[in-house]
């Protein structure tokens, strides 16, 4: 990426402040997913995580919920007069729980910026999805598990089909990566998850190893990592 910016490179070598190429905005901190793994599930508001015992650092002790609609306007029109290129929908939630999403990718789109969304795709409806194909340049969706039964483990809650069926509705209209979390469990399944994304429509596939924690040693990965040496 920096080698495609470079006037960026050299800018910053003069002195100058150029703005960044892409801007990484949460839009929500709500999540109607309670995945296992998930290292914001202290910043959500609304959701399965909300139900778990969580240790919250102070900061978040009085978060805030989704983005204002008018700051995330004024947000847009500025950055992209100040020469971003790009944004990116990601969040500490689900950036489909913000209730102006559609409008708000639109709204990027008209004004000339460059767009993707990492989503589980799970509220997304055949409407909704052509609307963030029609918007975004690629969407990365985390899929995670192989089966319903251990979408349901991880996540808390019964939603792989919808998951399924978000996939569906956004494949064929615009870049689909599909990611799956690897572990000592799992790895050996990679193959079915592969052609489990390709019978979907992704446009490719990404294997990530799981990385449990604990709250009190966050640096530390709590459990063995052996099997990354057989996978």
């Amino acid at each position: 990426k920096l080698l495609a910016h470079l006037d960026r490179i050299v800018a910053w070598d003069s002195g100058a402040k150029p703005a960044p190429i892409t801007l990484e905005v949460d839009l929500s901190w709500r999540c109607n997913l309670g995945c296992q793994s998930c290292h914001f599930g202290h910043t959500h508001t609304k959701g399965p995580w909300t139900k778990k015992d969580r240790i919250l650092p102070m900061a978040f002790s009085q978060s805030g919920d989704v983005a204002d609609t008018s700051v995330m306007m004024r947000m847009l029109e500025q950055s992209a007069a100040a020469g971003v290129q790009g944004v990116i929908w990601s969040g500490g939630g689900e950036p489909t729980t913000h209730p102006e999403w559609v409008f708000l990718t639109m709204r990027a789109k008209d004004i000339g910026l460059h767009q993707g969304m990492y989503t589980h795709v799970g509220l997304l409806t055949a409407d909704t999805a052509t609307h963030l194909a029609h918007s975004a340049d690629w969407g990365v969706i985390r899929l995670d598990c192989l089966t319903k039964d251990d979408y349901t483990a991880e996540k808390g809650v019964d939603r792989f089909d919808e998951a399924c069926h978000g996939i569906r509705h956004l494949a064929g209209k615009t870049v689909v990566g599909v990611s799956f979390l690897l572990s000592a469990h799992n790895w050996h399944k990679a193959p079915e998850m592969l052609d489990l994304a390709r019978s979907l429509g992704a446009t490719y596939t990404t294997f990530r190893p799981t990385i449990n924690t604990s709250p009190a040693t966050p640096t530390v990965c709590t459990e063995d990592r052996a099997w990354i040496t057989m996978a």
